[in-house]
């Protein structure tokens, strides 16, 4: 699934952003582009980590 349609960044781009050490919003955005445009998937972008860090998943790949 796309979270990002303005960068095309996928769920699995993204987990793999947030697993590799990317641990805010801003942090993601440099690191692939997400939420750097229209900022919609912004909220998604802090969900996801804040369930990846909660579920001590901020290091796992998806």
């Amino acid at each position: 699934m796309i979270v990002c349609l303005c960068r095309a960044v996928c769920e699995q781009m993204l987990g793999e952003t947030i697993a590799s050490g990317a641990s805010s919003v801003d942090a993601v955005t440099s690191a692939c582009g997400a939420g750097g445009d229209c900022g919609a998937c912004l909220p998604m972008i802090a969900d996801w980590i804040e369930r990846r860090t909660e579920n001590g998943y901020a290091h796992a790949t998806r």
